[in-house]
């Protein structure tokens, strides 16, 4: 497979061992109109796109392959190459062993089907790193976005879809505020 180099989609996995078979990304290659990585740790899901290679099957993608595929790609590549068989294999012959972490939860379903302007929707765009930044100054973890909606009754209770300009997606869920 190949992936694009900014792409890191292993930061979204949980950090919960408990739940091993969210601990690691997931090479869905079952719409190969859609093939993707995706990672989730049951609050954010992202999915990126990949471009499988023969051979490549659907299943766990370890951080381990995916930092190993980055080092022998280089700091300067566009992309990185990792085949995901039975085995991982690097592009210098290198091969580690692929593990199944179990079953990946079924991500098609979860991900909002409306888009960045469909009707009924609104489109918020802001710069992460400004964002970060205000939420480090504000001493907090969370923040709540308030904006205003179409129709006055509305609650926003929704995943909210995120967009990237790469094509990558992912989902944010409200969190629970507390006073």
């Amino acid at each position: 497979m190949k992936i694009a180099s900014c792409y890191r989609p292993e930061e979204c996995a949980s950090r919960d061992t408990a739940r091993p078979h969210v601990t690691v990304a997931h090479l869905d290659l079952d719409d190969l109109t859609d093939p993707r990585v995706v990672a989730t740790d049951g609050r954010m899901m992202i999915a990126v796109p990949v471009v499988p290679e023969d051979g490549d099957t659907s299943g766990s993608l370890s951080p381990d392959a995916l930092a190993a595929a980055r080092k022998v790609a280089g700091k300067q590549a566009n992309e990185i190459v990792l085949a995901a068989g039975k085995h991982y294999i690097l592009p210098d012959g290198t091969s580690m062993p692929r593990k199944d972490a179990g079953r990946f939860p079924s991500w098609r379903t979860l991900m909002p089907a409306y888009k960045a302007g469909d009707p009924g929707t609104v489109t918020i765009g802001f710069d992460a790193r400004l964002l970060a930044r205000l939420v480090k100054a504000m001493g907090v973890n969370e923040v709540i976005l308030t904006f205003p909606l179409p129709e006055p009754d509305a609650v926003m209770v929704d995943p909210i879809r995120v967009t990237a300009s790469n094509d990558a997606i992912g989902v944010l869920m409200p969190v629970r505020w507390r006073k």
